[in-house]
């Protein structure tokens, strides 16, 4: 249905062009062939890591083959750390599902899986061995979904690094975002430490790729127990996390307490979020500066 919508949609467009009408009778043809054939996408992907392992992302690029009209564009980070081979299966498992999902729109007649590691390729080829239990799991996951979904309609294909510039750039504008996300949570996880006064160790993290830092600054230390402050955290709705097991989310709801409690001393209310709160204190807390 949507093949037909897109064809009578571009048969308008041609009528009412400036193209000669023997060229638009032609172009129009072509229009209706392709539907009715199905379209050949190219699914080209790439996956990067930086310190091998380390945060890792993962480009996509789907276009039609035809035409060369990109259809979909997909910029992904993946949560844990991950070794540049297994960013790389990541990318193509990401590429295969995305090309599984226009399936479902378009009438694929064919795919084309194009990647720049000759590793990746050819052990999905099966002209490699692969030897890596985890990129083992990988190459079964992706060699799954491209048999069931697209048996006898499926091209694996090696390209040079130069032709891979979109993909490319979308993997690293991932883990550029991943690289900002850890900096945020660090940022975070040395507030808390600094307003509750407790040395944050490596293991409590906002999730577990995210790591927290080595060393704290030396006013983190010695202000206040953690005991000594858990009672006014319970006092003010908020639970204690217990060793090892802090959040992104514990985080943000101990730091809002804090920002609720100077609210409260000051005769403020304490409703709302935490930006609210803190634009209700910065007024304050200029004039006092």
């Amino acid at each position: 249905m949507w093949n037909l919508v897109h064809t009578f949609c571009s048969m308008v467009a041609f009528e009412g062009s400036a193209l000669p009408r023997a060229a638009r009778l032609r172009s129009t043809h072509a229009l209706v062939m392709s539907a009715r054939r199905g379209v050949h996408l190219l699914v080209q992907f790439d996956g990067g890591s930086r310190g091998n392992p380390g945060p890792a992302g993962c480009g996509v690029v789907v276009l039609v083959e035809s035409s060369k009209e990109v259809v979909q564009e997909l910029s992904v980070w993946l949560k844990e750390p991950k070794t540049g081979n297994q960013a790389e299966y990541h990318a193509a498992l990401i590429g295969v599902l995305a090309a599984v999902q226009l399936d479902k729109k378009l009438r694929v007649e064919r795919v084309t899986l194009q990647g720049d590691s000759s590793l990746i390729i050819q052990q999905l080829l099966g002209n490699w061995a692969v030897r890596s239990p985890v990129l083992g799991k990988l190459h079964a996951r992706v060699s799954a979904v491209l048999t069931r979904a697209f048996a006898g309609r499926y091209t694996l294909c090696h390209f040079l690094r130069e032709h891979n510039g979109a993909a490319d750039a979308l993997a690293n504008k991932a883990m550029d975002r991943r690289q900002s996300t850890v900096a945020t949570n660090t940022r975070l996880l040395e507030r808390l430490a600094v307003t509750f006064g407790r040395a944050v160790r490596a293991s409590e993290t906002p999730s577990e790729s995210d790591p927290a830092p080595a060393r704290l600054p030396p006013r983190a230390e010695g202000k206040r127990p953690a005991a000594a402050a858990a009672p006014e955290l319970a006092r003010e709705g908020v639970a204690c996390a217990p060793a090892g097991t802090l959040t992104l989310s514990r985080i943000r709801k101990l730091l809002k307490a804090e920002l609720q409690e100077e609210c409260g001393l000051r005769g403020l209310s304490k409703e709302g979020t935490a930006e609210e709160l803190r634009a209700r204190l910065r007024p304050l807390v200029t004039k006092s500066a």
